[in-house]
């Protein structure tokens, strides 16, 4: 009986060793890439930003793409005057919160995802996040990050515009 319990101890303990050296950690990140939010571009100060209308629907493209495996993107949007993107970004609810006529807009969604590429489309996707009317406008940050299944992360920031359509402003 104890010849049998320590066979099957060696057997187990070589299974499990020759299983952890044939797998391979992954440690590549995900690509992020053809990321637009929209078709309308405004030069502010040499920098060509995408223009965003309130009361109209974000139609978010992106491609992302991993060796392995996709797990979710991140998208946040938030008024960009005051900070930039030295530092890590905070934590999101994963909520989207409508503000008021003082209040800029926010925008915090995750979404999960699978396989090696993904095609991000809101449009075609059935995604509509309609940026509210009353809020401020002005220069805002959007960041996409993409998670894939080993914990690696990718993130691509960017200035936007939101404004009234037809907004006419000195920059």
């Amino acid at each position: 009986m104890k010849k049998t319990i320590l066979y099957f101890l060696i057997f187990a303990g070589i299974t499990a060793q020759s299983c952890s050296s044939d797998s391979d950690d992954d440690s590549t990140k995900p690509v992020i890439s053809d990321v637009v939010a929209s078709d309308i571009t405004e030069t502010v100060e040499g920098e060509t930003l995408q223009v965003l209308h309130t009361g109209e629907a974000i139609n978010l493209k992106a491609k992302f793409t991993d060796n392995e495996g996709l797990a979710s993107y991140k998208v946040d949007i938030h008024f960009a005057e005051g900070h930039d993107h030295s530092h890590s970004v905070a934590q999101n609810t994963g909520s989207l919160r409508m503000a008021s006529v003082e209040d800029p807009y926010k925008l915090n969604k995750i979404v999960q995802i699978s396989g090696t590429v993904h095609n991000l489309d809101w449009k075609k996707d059935k995604i509509e996040v309609v940026i509210p009317a009353e809020v401020k406008h002005g220069e805002y940050h959007l960041i996409i990050s993409v998670l894939d299944e080993s914990g690696n992360s990718a993130e691509h920031i960017s200035q936007i515009l939101i404004e009234e359509e037809g907004e006419d402003h000195d920059h």
